[in-house]
Order: structure tokens, then sequence, then C-alpha cells
């Protein structure tokens, strides 16, 4: 993937913080894999996204796509955080 965006959601908005392309989102996507962080790969929402800004808002006519993106990111570390408690890993 020659670009990357990272998106956070606060309590406004979704917003993108971080955009990069070539070898920087290479390394963008190294570090969110060595962090932990949930990637999502969708080209073409990653080429619409790309055009913004770190610190824009994301605009009403692509919350439904960001939404849809956020979810999965929540299920995926819910369904990781459930796996890790019963394991018994984090119990004391």
């Amino acid at each position: 993937m020659d670009k990357s965006v990272a998106l956070q959601y606060d309590k406004d908005a979704p917003k993108v913080i971080a955009v990069a392309r070539g070898i920087l989102a290479e390394k963008m996507l190294k570090i969110a894999e060595e962090k932990k962080i949930t990637i999502y790969k969708d080209e073409d929402l990653t080429e619409i996204l790309s055009r913004f800004n770190a610190g824009d808002a994301i605009p009403e006519s692509l919350f439904g796509a960001v939404s849809a993106v956020m979810a999965y990111c929540y299920r995926i570390n819910s369904d990781l955080r459930q796996k890790i408690n019963n394991s018994g890993f984090l119990n004391d």
C-alpha cells in the first residue's frame, strides 16, 4: 500500500491524525503493527482520506464508511481482550 491514513475518534467526530505516502506510509504501518494498533486496509477509502490533512475532521458524507472501519477496529480489539481474559493470562 503506498498510502496510509491514521484515524482517531473523539467525542465530536472522527478525524484524520496522520497521512503518509511511500516509505513513510510503510513506516507508519510498521509502527502501528509494533504498537498493536488495529490496521484496516481499504484502498478506496484510503485514497479519499489521504486527501485530507492531519487534524481535519471527517466530513459527514464519509461517516458511514469511517464508522464501519471504527466498528471493525473496536470489534477486533474487544475480541482480542476477551481472548486474553479467557486465557487467564492477565488474571491474578
